[in-house]
């Protein structure tokens, strides 16, 4: 049984910042329109059984460790940029709430605290030894963690698979050094600091005790209680995280139609692009 496992926040941000214009009727629909063709594409090209979309709770328990945590996302923003944004998380919300429970998915996975990549690792750790063939799909390299158990993940980004070969020849390390990497260089993305002036390739040369200069190897044993700090919000899952239930999705074609219609998606609908939906159900049970 295929399994995809959806990144949906990292999904949706991508959709909100390549759609996030489009509207019909006065609403805003550029993140549902995008997340769905998306989704139906998805399905077309690598053909799962099931789908499993994982969305990160509005709050962190990351925090708790270091307040900051992706504080550079919560920048202060035009008047024009939050109207933006506002619009955005509705769709993110309605999604999660009401369109995908309509179509008949049943496996939509938010846990207070916990962050999707977290939840995709999770159920990665409780089911990689049930014979489920488990994807992960997103663009957020901290999944990179899960070659410890998968052998490739689907990058959005990229539009293709990466393996744990492709990691391992890409990076030096094992999986199992990909946190204390990224922990030593510290990430930008999620406002996580790093050892001043360390590198991800300076700080994957320590590791693997290849020759840099001396001052450096000095800052990362001075500052080894930060790269202590950076490995608990960095390492995936969250020790808080809880195992989830995979229940058996039944698709209702019918809502998928009306979702369309209520929506202004006809562009869905259109023949080539339903055959994609159909395809899907072939796979998944139909009500």
């Amino acid at each position: 049984m295929k399994i995809l496992l959806i990144d949906s926040n990292n999904l949706a941000h991508r959709m909100a910042f390549k759609l996030g214009h489009l509207t019909w009727q006065e609403k805003t629909t550029g993140v549902i329109f995008g997340f769905m063709k998306s989704v139906m594409d998805l399905s077309h090209l690598l053909k799962p059984n099931e789908i499993i979309f994982c969305w990160d709770s509005p709050l962190s328990y990351r925090r708790n460790i270091f307040p900051e945590y992706k504080a550079s996302r919560r920048k202060e923003l035009t008047e024009e940029q939050q109207q933006e944004r506002k619009a955005a998380y509705s769709q993110f919300e309605e999604l999660k709430l009401e369109i995908l429970p309509r179509i008949g998915f049943r496996n939509i996975f938010e846990q207070t605290g916990i962050e999707a990549d977290d939840l995709i690792a999770k159920i990665i750790f409780d089911y990689y030894l049930s014979g489920y063939k488990l994807i992960p799909v997103s663009s957020d390299n901290d999944l990179f963690q899960t070659f410890l158990y998968m052998e490739r993940i689907y990058l959005l980004d990229k539009k293709k698979f990466y393996t744990k070969e492709d990691f391992v020849k890409e990076w030096k390390i094992s999986p199992l050094e990909w946190v204390t990497a990224k922990s030593i260089a510290g990430d930008i993305t999620d406002n996580i600091p790093g050892i001043k002036g360390i590198g991800i390739k300076t700080a994957i040369k320590y590791i693997n005790g290849e020759k840099i200069n001396a001052s450096l190897i000095s800052k990362v044993e001075e500052n080894w209680n930060l790269v202590q700090r950076n490995q608990k919000i960095i390492k995936i899952p969250h020790p808080r995280t809880l195992s989830m239930s995979i229940e058996e999705s039944i698709i209702n074609l019918k809502e998928f139609e009306s979702v369309c219609l209520e929506n202004g998606f006809s562009f869905l609908l259109r023949k080539e692009n339903f055959h994609k939906w159909l395809n899907l159900l072939e796979d998944l049970p139909v009500n």
